[in-house]
């Protein structure tokens, strides 16, 4: 993969007889099926977008006829995805969910994913979705975590990417009211 003036290039190289036995087998499951034990066993999903992404697969050792073939049985669908080998975790997919080890405020321990602003972590069974970006959004996945877990809050909540082994912390802000219109006044 080579980057020159903000364009990526992708360098074909044919696999060699050792890397065909190696290849994976590419699958598919729906992305709102996607569970905890999906990322324990695989740290790095993808979403199909583009035909680009096709030539990144082909890259990390998938079969190319293969990959076309699965994709079109679904339509070339962005509602599946597909697991990633873990050094995958920096390739260019618009759509990657990065498996996460995460610790809350009370010290419970939970697995999630982190995708583009959207950290999410599971807890018997549920998936509890936070953003950035829509903190009133998260209000109420938030409270019930919180609740099962038996804490007041669960932010800050300290996480590890499982594939990099990066670190960060998320902390939700709290919903801000909206100003009251002119006419409330």
């Amino acid at each position: 993969l080579a980057r020159t003036l903000g364009v990526t290039t992708r360098t074909r190289v044919s696999p060699t007889p050792e890397s065909v036995e190696r290849m994976p087998h590419f699958t598919l499951k729906p992305s709102h099926d996607l569970t905890e034990r999906d990322f324990l066993e695989h740290p790095v999903w993808a979403e199909y977008y583009e035909p680009d992404d096709i030539a990144a697969l082909v890259d990390l050792g998938f079969h190319e006829s293969e990959v076309r073939a699965t994709l079109e049985r679904i339509g070339y669908s962005d509602e599946y995805a597909f697991p990633l080998p873990a050094s995958a975790a920096g390739e260019p997919f618009k759509y990657l969910f990065l498996a996460v080890r995460a610790t809350t405020q009370g010290g419970k321990q939970l697995v999630g994913f982190a995708t583009g602003a959207c950290l999410a972590f599971f807890h018997d069974g549920q998936c509890y979705r936070f953003n950035a970006a829509l903190p009133e959004r998260g209000a109420q996945p938030a409270h019930e975590l919180a609740s099962l877990l038996g804490e007041a809050t669960i932010f800050p909540v300290q996480y590890e990417v499982v594939a990099t082994g990066e670190r960060a912390v998320y902390q939700q802000e709290q919903p801000k009211p909206f100003p009251a219109a002119a006419s409330d006044a």
